[in-house]
C-alpha cells in the first residue's frame, strides 16, 4: 500500500456483535473447542443455584453433532418486552446491581452482561425455551435475530424444567466444534462441592454421569492425588461479612517435599491465580514466620509451603479479573482486607489447639531448611533417598505426582526454554530443568566434576546417584528427555549430556529411559495450527503445498512460544524423540570426545 490516507473515512465502528466476532477470543478466551460457551450457560444456572432458586442443573452434550444443551428448574428467564433478545444480543443482564436492595441477584459469577450474547454471536443457531408466569415460550435465534417465537398457556406446576438454552457453535470461530468434556465435568464438580442442595446432571452422547463430590472427597482426591497415608488433619479457615466470604481448606502432605499446591474458586468459578491465593500464602507466610523467629528456629518463611496443599473458596458481590474469561482474580488486596483481616488470628489459635501437629510443622519445615543448608550435592544413592523424600535445592521445576509412572524429566537448554515449559507442561507429571549454559566434557576428566553446580543438579534431580552408588531403585521418573537447540551448539549440549549419562549413571542408558528430543528448524502456522518443520526438505514441502503462509526460523529453543514448545516436547502424539542406548563400545567415544585428532580424522573422511 503507498500514501495512505488517514482521516475521519479511515475510523470504523463496530456494533458489540461485530466486536465481538471479529475479537472472539478477547471475550471467550481459547478459541479451540467451544466449552467456553458452555460454560457461559452453566454460569447462569449455577447463579440460580447459589441463590438457592435452583435445585437441578442438567448438562447434554452431543458431540456427534456438536450441540450443547443446558436446563436448570429455577426462576426461569424472562421473556416479556423482547427480553431474550435483548439477553443474546446485546451486553445486558440481571447482575449489575450485585448486593444492592433492588438486584435479582447477591454472590454471583455473571458481572459484565456479555456471556449469552457471546453464545448468540458464536452459534449457528441457539433455541431457548422458558417456563414461568404460567406459560411456555419458545424462541429460536440464528444470526443473533428471532426467527422463531411461541408463547402458550401452560401449568407450570407440571413444567419439566425452567430454562432450558439448546446451542450449536459456529464452526466460522472455533478451531475445532467438538466439546472437551472433561473441564466441563471438573466445573459442575467444583460446583456440587459448593452447593449442597444442588444436584447435578451429565450426559454425554448418551452417557448419562450424576456429579456429586464433597470438599473433603475434592481435597484428598484432587490436591494429595488419593495418596493421603501421611497427612496433616484438614483444617479451615473462614471469614463472612453479610454474603461475602472466604474459606480456605488447608493441610500438608509430610511424605514427601514437593512445591505447594492449590486450587481457587471464585463465585463457583474455578480461578487459581491472583489476589485470594496471594493472600493466603501471606497468611502462613507472616504466622509461621513469626513463630520461627520467637522459637529461634533457622526456617525460611517460603518453608511453611513445602508439601502445602490448600482451597480457598471466595464469594465477593465485584470481583475483578485480569480478562472476560475470569482466570485471573485482580481485585486488590485492600479491597479483600475486611475478609482477610481475621485470618491470621485464627490461624494462631488452630496451632495453640493442636500443639503436637504444630511441633510437628514446625520439626518438618526446619529439618526441610537444614538439609538444604547443610549440603547441595545429593549425589549417593541408596534407599534414604527416594522420589519422595529427596529434597534439591536448584532450578528443577518438579512435577507433584507420587507416581513415577508416566513421569518426565526434562533437561533444557537455557532458562527461557525451560520457562516457556512451565508455563505449558502438566505439573502432575513434567519436570523440567534449565541448564544454564554448558556442561563440562567429563569424557576424560580426573577432576571433581561434581563441584560443577550444573552436573550436580542433574544427578540430584535424577535421584539415583552415581557409580559405585548408583542404584535404579530411587529413580525418581520414568523418562529422561534432552532438548537442546537445532544447531550445531545445541547438538554439543547434547553429547556433553549424553557422555555424562554415559559415565556417571550408565544404569539409565541400559534401561532405555534416555531420549533425545528432535527439535524442528522451521515452524508454519496453517489455519491457526502450529506446523514443525524438521528439515529442509519438510520446509520444501509445505511452501509447495501452502503457498505465502509464513514461516518461522527458529535459531533456539527460546524463539518459540509455550504452544509451540508443547506440540514439540510434551505431546506424545505431535512429540519426536530419539532413543539413546547404551554404545558397545563406551570407551572408544570416550577417547572420542576427548582426542581432537579423532575429530579432525572424522571431518576429514566426511
Amino acid at each position: 500500500m503507498t500514501n495512505p490516507v488517514y482521516d475521519h473515512k479511515s475510523i470504523t465502528t463496530l456494533s458489540p456483535l461485530q466486536h465481538l466476532r471479529q475479537n472472539s477470543g478477547m471475550y471467550v478466551g481459547d478459541t479451540v473447542n467451544p466449552n467456553h460457551l458452555v460454560y457461559e450457560c452453566l454460569d447462569n444456572s449455577l447463579d440460580e443455584a447459589s441463590a438457592k432458586h435452583a435445585s437441578l442443573i442438567g448438562v447434554i452434550i452431543d458431540n456427534k453433532k456438536n450441540i450443547c444443551t443446558i436446563s436448570d428448574n429455577g426462576r426461569g428467564m424472562p421473556f416479556q418486552n423482547n427480553t431474550i433478545e435483548k439477553i443474546f444480543t446485546m451486553f445486558s443482564g440481571g447482575k449489575f446491581k450485585k448486593g444492592q436492595k433492588d438486584s435479582a441477584y447477591g454472590i454471583a459469577s455473571g458481572l459484565h452482561g456479555i456471556g449469552l450474547t457471546a453464545v448468540g454471536a458464536l452459534s449457528e443457531w441457539v433455541e431457548v425455551i422458558v417456563y414461568r408466569d404460567n406459560k411456555r415460550a419458545f424462541f429460536r435465534l440464528e444470526d443473533c435475530k428471532i426467527i422463531k417465537e411461541e408463547i402458550t398457556n401452560f401449568d407450570c406446576s407440571k413444567k419439566p424444567f425452567s430454562t432450558q438454552i439448546t446451542f450449536k457453535p459456529n464452526k466460522k470461530y472455533f478451531e475445532s466444534l467438538v466439546f472437551d468434556t472433561k473441564p466441563i465435568k471438573d466445573r459442575m464438580t467444583l460446583a456440587s462441592i459448593h452447593i449442597d442442595h444442588l444436584q447435578l446432571l451429565l450426559m454425554i452422547d448418551g452417557k448419562k454421569e450424576i456429579i456429586n463430590c464433597t470438599i473433603d472427597d475434592y481435597f484428598k482426591d484432587v490436591l494429595f492425588e488419593g495418596n493421603t497415608k501421611n497427612i496433616t488433619p484438614i483444617f479451615d479457615l473462614r471469614s463472612k461479612v453479610k454474603d461475602e466470604e472466604v474459606w480456605i481448606k488447608f493441610a500438608w502432605d509430610l511424605s514427601t517435599s514437593s512445591p505447594p499446591k492449590h486450587t481457587g474458586c471464585v463465585n463457583l468459578l474455578s480461578v487459581d491465580q491472583g489476589t485470594h491465593i496471594n493472600m493466603t500464602y501471606n497468611i502462613f507466610r507472616n504466622v509461621f514466620s513469626a513463630i520461627a523467629e520467637k522459637e529461634k528456629l533457622k526456617f525460611l518463611p517460603q518453608d511453611c509451603l513445602v508439601s502445602f496443599r490448600c482451597h480457598t473458596n471466595l464469594s465477593l458481590y465485584t470481583p475483578e479479573y485480569t480478562s472476560q474469561t475470569k482466570d485471573k482474580l485482580s481485585t486488590s488486596k485492600t479491597k479483600l482486607d475486611f475478609l482477610y483481616n481475621d485470618l491470621e488470628k485464627q490461624l494462631i489459635s488452630l496451632l495453640e489447639k493442636y500443639p503436637n501437629i504444630k511441633l510437628e510443622l514446625l520439626g518438618f519445615f526446619d529439618s526441610y531448611r537444614k538439609r538444604l543448608s547443610a549440603s547441595k550435592n545429593i549425589v549417593k544413592g541408596g534407599k534414604e533417598v527416594s522420589r519422595f523424600n529427596q529434597i534439591i535445592d536448584s532450578k528443577l521445576k518438579d512435577c507433584t505426582s507420587h507416581s513415577i509412572e508416566n513421569s518426565e524429566l526434562f533437561i533444557c537448554e537455557g532458562s527461557s526454554a525451560a520457562g516457556g515449559l512451565v508455563q505449558c507442561r502438566d505439573p502432575r507429571i513434567h519436570a523440567i530443568l534449565g541448564l544454564k549454559g554448558k556442561i563440562p566434557n567429563i569424557a576424560g576428566s580426573k577432576k571433581d566434576f561434581l563441584k560443577n553446580k550444573e552436573i550436580t543438579e542433574v544427578i540430584n534431580s535424577l535421584g539415583t546417584g552415581i557409580d559405585p552408588d548408583f542404584s535404579i531403585e530411587t529413580l525418581r521418573y520414568s523418562k529422561i528427555i534432552t532438548a537442546t537447540d537445532a544447531d550445531a551448539d545445541g547438538a554439543h549440549i547434547s553429547s556433553l549430556l549424553m557422555i555424562l549419562f554415559l559415565k556417571l549413571v550408565p544404569g539409565l542408558l541400559k534401561k532405555g529411559i534416555i531420549y533425545r528430543s528432535i527439535m524442528p528448524l522451521y515452524g508454519g502456522i496453517l489455519q491457526k495450527k502450529f506446523i514443525p518443520l524438521y528439515t529442509e526438505e519438510d520446509l520444501n514441502k509445505f511452501k509447495i503445498q501452502n503457498p505465502n503462509t509464513k514461516i518461522q526460523r527458529y535459531k533456539g529453543l527460546g524463539e518459540m512460544n509455550p504452544d509451540q514448545l508443547k506440540v514439540c516436547l510434551l505431546n506424545k502424539e505431535t512429540r519426536k524423540l530419539e532413543a539413546i542406548r547404551y554404545p558397545s563400545n563406551p570407551e572408544e567415544i570416550f577417547q572420542l570426545m576427548i582426542s581432537a585428532e579423532l575429530k579432525r580424522g572424522l571431518i576429514n573422511e566426511e
